[in-house]
């Protein structure tokens, strides 16, 4: 019963203290993340300066998909754009049977968010985040 009581109280300090609530800027973006995929493969999406990223999909058999686009945040909706990148996962969270093709020229919105520690994450499937790693 202690433990449940410090963990509500950690987490009752990080609301209050608002981290999850601090608007993501642009700037705050800028970095590399990495996702889980399902199945034991990684991606890792790199957001940098100028708009430019740099996206690579590892799978478990060492197959290495690469790709760069170009990024654009819209911080009224909390929106990151994505262009140029593959699509790793189909709508039922399953590898894309077409990762080998090139790159799509589609735009991609995902919703940006900060976690309860105030860290920023972008969602790459429901219930896939990427997790900044620096």
């Amino acid at each position: 019963m202690k433990t449940l009581s410090v963990i509500i109280a950690l987490a009752l300090a990080l609301v209050v203290s608002g981290c999850m609530f601090h608007k993501v800027h642009e700037r705050d973006l800028l970095g590399k993340y990495r996702a889980n995929l399902p199945g034991g493969g990684t991606e890792i999406l790199e957001l940098l300066t100028q708009g430019e990223c740099v996206q690579e999909i590892r799978l478990p058999d060492g197959t290495t998909y690469t790709a760069r686009g170009t990024w654009k945040y819209l911080a009224d909706s909390k929106y990151l754009q994505l262009r140029g990148t593959r699509k790793a996962l189909t709508p039922t969270r399953e590898l894309n049977p077409k990762l080998a093709d090139a790159p799509s020229a589609d735009v991609l919105a995902t919703p940006v968010s900060r976690s309860l520690s105030g860290d920023v994450t972008i969602m790459l499937h429901e219930g896939i985040d990427y997790e900044k790693v620096r």
